[in-house]
């Protein structure tokens, strides 16, 4: 059964912000929208629902602790079924906070798992393909030396046959290309173009998973 592995970076879910021993982390979204890559204005209320919906039922699922799905989540899970039986996946942690102490930044990678025997980073996705996913997938990857490659699944309850779309992040261009993103939007941090919260009171006495941390 997959877990979370521990990590020095603490989460405020209020406001989706990492924090390292007191230290803002910007995270990998944060860093995107900072660059102009993300665009939410066509994203619906009944879209983002779906997308909280299925990743919390697939993440569940590979704790073996769905139980009876609602029958519209069975072709989603469908989808991730058939790719993680056809890429032999190994899932080693779900939803875990990850950190990239060079480039400075966190966030949280949907999967970490051995994939037809290589350490990789998966991102789940329920929607179309956009631009910034390959970065996106990049940093996930690039925040732990162990992990060697990035994968992006689409589901695609919608098809026949094979429920998903794999694309594999396999150019490092895509990888520095964050690391560039990361670099400029922590310059804007430190010369104060970028608003940071106020450093939250942190309880440390549960590290290691995404949790509500009061301010």
């Amino acid at each position: 059964m997959p877990g979370r592995n521990k990590s020095e970076i603490l989460f405020r879910a209020s406001d989706h912000t990492f924090w390292r021993r007191g230290i803002y982390v910007p995270g990998v979204s944060e860093i995107m929208r900072s660059m102009g890559l993300i665009d939410t204005s066509f994203l619906t209320n009944e879209g983002r629902q779906r997308g909280t919906d299925v990743h919390a039922a697939l993440e569940k699922f590979d704790h073996g602790t769905l139980g009876e799905p609602d029958e519209w989540l069975l072709p989603w899970l469908a989808g991730w079924e058939q790719f993680c039986a056809d890429y032999e996946v190994e899932h080693v942690s779900t939803e875990e906070i990850c950190h990239n102490p060079t480039w400075w930044y966190a966030g949280i990678r949907d999967r970490k798992s051995f994939v037809k025997g290589t350490l990789t980073a998966i991102e789940l996705k329920t929607g179309a393909k956009e631009h910034h996913h390959v970065a996106q997938t990049w940093a996930y990857a690039d925040a732990e030396p162990k992990v060697t490659q990035g994968i992006r699944v689409y589901l695609r309850p919608e098809n026949k046959g094979k429920k998903y779309n794999v694309d594999f992040c396999n150019d490092v261009r895509d990888r520095d290309w964050f690391r560039h993103m990361s670099a400029a939007h922590n310059g804007k941090i430190k010369n104060e173009i970028w608003k940071i919260p106020e450093t939250p009171m942190f309880d440390e006495s549960e590290n290691g998973k995404p949790q509500e941390v009061v301010a």
